[in-house]
């Protein structure tokens, strides 16, 4: 994680990109990037897949390295939020310890999202049904099956008994 940055990166970075942004819109087009490569004509699907390539990797390069290199005008000597910044961090990295009686709620919100994520899967198998070539329909049936695995999955943690109440009986005795 990035820690030491001025106080005036984060809006910066976002004005930085949405200029991004629109020179993507506005100057590096699919056409003009697909020149660069020699592809002279692009269909209406390419021209959409490329604007999508262009503008993530416009982001991840400029928008992010604009503040990756942010860092470098960092003086700690005149962060007035340093301390702040610190305790933020201190709680970050602070182990998270659920209260008593929380595993219950848990366990039943698991229960409750795997029975709804088997419903799910049986609607996507039921799309099999749909008309498609054999390829298409065992894709469904694919995604159907990983969708159930995760329910699945669900439902069998949300029944593991290791409540602490048993163990530490049957440890005592």
């Amino acid at each position: 994680i990035i820690r030491r940055t001025p106080k005036w990166a984060p809006w910066a970075t976002v004005v930085v990109g949405m200029f991004v942004s629109w020179s993507v819109v506005k100057i590096f087009t699919p056409e003009f990037v697909g020149s660069w490569f020699g592809m002279d004509e692009l269909t209406r699907r390419e021209a959409g897949e490329m604007r999508t390539m262009i503008t993530i990797a416009a982001h991840l390069v400029f928008t992010a390295g604009f503040f990756c290199l942010s860092t470098l005008f960092y003086k700690e000597e005149t962060d007035t939020h340093k301390e702040t910044t610190a305790e933020f961090f201190k709680d970050v990295d602070t182990e998270c310890v659920a209260e008593e009686g929380q595993d219950i709620v848990d366990r039943m919100q698991r229960a409750k999202l795997g029975t709804l994520v088997i419903y799910m899967a049986a609607g996507l198998t039921l799309m099999v049904l749909i008309p498609n070539p054999l390829w298409g329909r065992l894709l469904f049936l694919a995604c159907a099956a990983s969708v159930f695995a995760v329910g699945y999955g669900l439902k069998k943690s949300a029944k593991l008994d290791t409540q602490p109440s048993k163990v530490a009986a049957t440890t005592t005795q």
